[in-house]
């Protein structure tokens, strides 16, 4: 009698991310730039041939929670990082070749594809843990281990916290790169972010900040450029130095204005919108012989707190999109213009 073969289902880590149509240039860092508004990052690490050190053109990110992978999936697929639009989705680990072997001599039968199950919840204070397939783990160099073959066990009682035991090699290298940190800086303010993107770097490189603080230093610099690019809610931002933005003219008939002070308001409001033209210049003038990245972080700063007073949700992706789309001298001018800028940013959000 024919014994019939059915492939086993494919086990899919819904913290782990999958991203796809990378242009050769972008680094892990700029994975996990993109990426840090939408929750904790465990590892970001854009994949690389070990021979040639050139980019594979695909890359993971995984986050310490569910909610937060499957958010980032939706606002982040599609979405262009450099001049190609990503492909975002959740990692489903290849098939082992006995799975290959016995499907390949396996009857024909009609393949199709299930919805992936919502993330299980995590409100519950206590669960049964039944006998279910290991998902895969993910090493800091990239490597996913595959999980070893399930076996019988009973049902154990476990916390729903327990989920961070299981990152006590995470934890370890975290402490190593906090107290490397203090040994060469007492003074940096946002540490759990810069350690969060310094573990996103190779273990050679991770190895290397550990004993060689000149090194280390320059990976903080590094790291510290980045954020700066990409300002939390909290931080405090800064304006163009003593420029306001010249107030719309009010379309109401005054009832009694004296003549000489209609004209004065008048030239009051040219004034200021030609000094304020004035400055834009002056700031383009200063990006002169900088880098594109250089230009776009100092330009961010200034066009951030623009974007998030217009009340937009996700004002860090719509930022983002707008530098990568708009030219810098166009859009230095038009992120002063509330109508113009409203125009932009509503665009830039329907993408």
């Amino acid at each position: 009698m024919e014994t019939k073969h059915h492939p086993k289902p494919t086990p899919v880590d819904y913290t782990n991310l999958y991203i796809k149509n990378l242009d050769l240039d972008i680094e892990s860092m700029d994975l996990f730039t993109h990426f840090r508004v939408f929750g904790k990052i465990v590892s970001a690490r854009v994949m690389r041939h070990p021979q040639t050190n050139q980019s594979r053109g695909f890359g993971f990110v995984s986050f310490s929670r569910a909610e937060d992978a499957l958010r980032a999936k939706q606002e982040m697929n599609g979405q262009r990082l450099g001049s190609k639009p990503m492909v975002v989705a959740f990692h489903e680990p290849k098939k082992s070749s006995s799975d290959s072997y016995s499907t390949s001599h396996s009857a024909p039968a009609v393949v199709y594809r299930a919805a992936p199950p919502p993330p299980p919840p995590i409100t519950l204070k206590r669960q049964v843990s039944a006998p279910t397939q290991q998902q895969p783990i993910m090493t800091p160099s990239g490597l996913f281990i595959p999980p070893p073959p399930p076996h019988q066990q009973r049902p154990i009682l476990r916390r729903s916290g327990s989920i961070e035991s299981a990152m006590t090699d995470i934890s370890m290298k975290r402490q190593a790169i906090t107290k490397a940190i203090f040994s060469v800086s007492q003074q940096e303010q946002n540490i759990q972010d810069i350690v969060d993107m310094l573990l996103t770097l190779k273990r050679k490189d991770l190895a290397t900040c550990l004993f060689n603080k000149s090194f280390l230093m320059a990976e903080i610099k590094r790291a510290k450029e980045a954020l700066d690019i990409f300002p939390d809610e909290e931080s405090n931002y800064y304006y163009l130095p003593n420029i306001e933005i010249p107030p719309r003219c009010s379309r109401a008939i005054p009832i009694v204005a004296p003549n000489d002070a209609g004209v004065k308001e008048t030239s009051d409001a040219a004034k200021k919108e030609e000094d304020l033209k004035d400055e834009i210049e002056k700031f383009l003038d200063s990006l002169k012989g900088l880098s594109l990245y250089e230009q776009k972080q100092l330009l961010g700063d200034r066009l951030f707190p623009l974007v998030k007073a217009t009340g937009i949700k996700h004002a860090p992706r719509v930022t983002i999109c707008l530098l990568d789309s708009i030219a810098i001298n166009e859009l230095a001018h038009s992120m002063y213009d509330k109508q113009e800028l409203q125009q932009l940013v509503n665009k830039a959000a329907n993408k």
